[in-house]
């Protein structure tokens, strides 16, 4: 399996529409300026979207795992590419971009992959995907030499323990493991690539899921996702980031171990004693998460774990603190599930729900406006 991405040095692009400061003033999120080692990202103030200095810039693509949402680009790297380059049979070997000047070794070294970045900006998902159906083994030997560990380590460790902790929800955790373990469990012996875990015996055969993530991955790439018929109060530009869309799609076709999980998805607490269904949260959300429905004397509210990306402009927004979070595991995150459902009618003055259990002439929000 020798070989690589062609380059050593990648540039970076920001999506304006995609950073969670183009949705909403109340964002805070600043993942991407922490997570760069060589401080060459800024958000100055009252900007929609971070500024990167290509002067300082590092290329150990950092920011491409750091953004909840996909803001980070790269014309030299992706994981689709990577997906599309890797060996289909075989074990996989990862190794970063050696910032040692050690190419000329690399190239002797024919049972590796050279990636053109620094191991931690490959996102969860794809590390899901490369260990689902066969080992995969990160080449972490050196990473404690490396002068930008410090600053990268914390994403490392995010992105390599959900990623584990995903396999282990469909048995197949021992697949993906650390030639010098730093924050994945010690492999035990060398053919532990064909050992099969306690719950794995209950799980059925994989598929090809290298097949399936690169033909949706091409599938994006070539033809946009139709956006599902908007319900009344659905807001328009949501934008699910590419590797959590993947994702999705194949998690949906894997089988799951019958056990309580490891990976811990968000779940979306509401207090509907004090909901106003005023949208603002639904609106907000720059994925497409939240979706309020109403029609047939019905109001219904609705969350997709799978595709939360943990900005916090929800409860952020929501001007009575009706939204909190915790985490929880879940054999269907990308299936959504109701928080609560009421029976409503419109308001006569704006056309919003107006909860019939609360015996009002007009919604909550009027009566704030008018005064009442």
């Amino acid at each position: 399996m020798a070989g690589g991405d062609r380059s050593v040095r990648i540039s970076v692009a920001v999506d304006e529409g995609h950073c969670v400061h183009a949705h909403s003033v109340w964002a805070i999120c600043a993942r991407c300026v922490n997570a760069c080692p060589g401080g060459a990202i800024s958000l100055p103030q009252g900007a929609k979207a971070p500024v990167v200095d290509e002067q300082r810039c590092v290329s150990c693509g950092q920011c491409l795992s750091a953004c909840s949402l996909g803001a980070f680009s790269s014309p030299e790297f992706s994981e689709r590419r990577l997906l599309e380059r890797i060996e289909k049979e075989g074990s996989i070997r990862l190794r970063c971009f050696l910032p040692y000047g050690e190419l000329e070794s690399l190239a002797q070294d024919g049972g590796s992959y050279h990636v053109c970045t620094c191991l931690a900006a490959l996102s969860p998902g794809v590390l899901y995907q490369m260990a689902t159906e066969r080992s995969c083994e990160l080449v972490t030997d050196r990473c404690r030499e490396c002068v930008l560990f410090a600053k990268v380590e914390a994403g490392m460790r995010r992105n390599f323990e959900d990623a584990r902790a995903l396999l282990s929800d469909c048995g197949r955790a021992h697949h993906l493991w650390e030639s010098s373990p730093l924050f994945l469990p010690k492999r035990v012996n060398d053919s532990d690539s064909n050992e099969v875990d306690d719950d794995a015996t209950v799980c059925a055969p994989a598929p090809n899921v290298r097949a399936v993530f690169h033909s949706i991955f091409v599938s994006v790439r070539d033809n946009p996702p139709v956006k599902r018929k908007p319900l009344p109060l659905r807001a328009l530009r949501k934008h699910v980031p590419e590797w959590r869309a993947s994702l999705g799609e194949v998690w949906n076709m894997t089988s799951h171990v019958s056990h309580d999980g490891a990976y811990l998805w968000p779940v979306h607490v509401v207090d509907r004693n004090r909901c106003r269904a005023c949208g603002m949260c639904m609106q907000l959300c720059p994925t497409g998460t939240i979706a309020h429905g109403f029609g047939d004397g019905r109001f219904r509210y609705s969350f997709t774990p799978g595709n939360c990306a943990e900005c916090g402009l929800c409860f952020m927004s929501c001007p009575v603190a009706a939204i909190s979070r915790e985490r929880a595991t879940n054999a269907a995150p990308f299936d959504e599930v109701e928080c609560f459902e009421c029976e409503a009618e419109p308001c006569p003055r704006c056309g919003l729900p107006n909860f019939a259990s609360r015996g009002e002439p007009v919604c909550r929000l009027c009566q704030k406006r008018l005064g009442t």
